[in-house]
């Protein structure tokens, strides 16, 4: 028995394989106040996380190859400094300490005052910003809740298939010497697809159940 899924070609290129399907993961994010003896303790906690951020992204920009476009390093320096932005550093932080809330939710409320932004920005280049926003934010709510991504060091040879993917992903999948990608949301004017089509990684985006279909 054969199927097809249709999807939007986002890098060019053939690829066959096995896949490896990621599990899509939503991150369970806690709501809690503090008491006011755990505040300083929680602001610690965030700087640590969004260290922590950092030090993964310069990680990924290390093992970009060297024969990589020049452009290539620019999506994880966007991500570099948006974790140095006041608006993830300060605005939490004071949340923290006035509010009393919990660092995760401190960046949550962030991240959903930020979105709400670009959402009624009228130029779709800045709209789409908020992918951005999604991926920096959500790497510091990982670190923030002990929660890890699934390692790809066993996927050489193989086809990721996933419901979205971040630039750094991309970086990572060439890395690990992945075949290609297939996520089941995105655009072709993505970062992770312009990515892709610089590192010469066959990539189809939009494919819609493709990470419930595929085993």
């Amino acid at each position: 028995m054969s199927f097809e899924l249709a999807g939007i070609g986002a890098s060019g290129g053939i690829a066959i394989g096995t896949a490896l399907v990621l599990e899509p993961t939503t991150l369970d994010i806690p709501e809690h106040l503090l008491a006011p003896e755990a505040v300083e303790a929680e602001v610690l906690r965030l700087r640590a996380a969004l260290s922590s951020a950092r030090d993964e992204l310069f990680a990924v920009r290390d093992v970009i190859p060297a024969d990589a476009p020049q452009d290539t390093r620019l999506f994880i320096d966007a991500h570099l400094l948006m974790l140095d932005d006041p608006a993830l550093r300060e605005r939490p932080l004071r949340s923290i300490r006035e509010d009393h809330r919990n660092a995760a939710w401190a960046i949550q409320l962030e991240r959903e005052r930020l979105l709400e932004i670009f959402d009624r920005m009228e130029d779709a280049y800045l709209r789409a910003k908020r992918e951005d926003i999604i991926q920096v934010t959500d790497r510091v709510l990982r670190q923030l809740v002990g929660w890890e991504p699934p390692a790809l060091q066993s996927a050489e040879g193989q086809i990721i298939i996933a419901e979205e993917l971040s630039p750094a992903d991309t970086v990572l999948m060439k890395k690990d010497k992945v075949l290609a990608w297939v996520t089941d949301f995105g655009a072709a004017n993505s970062h992770a697809a312009i990515l892709a089509r610089s590192l010469g990684l066959p990539a189809v985006v939009g494919a819609h159940s493709a990470s419930r279909l595929l085993r």
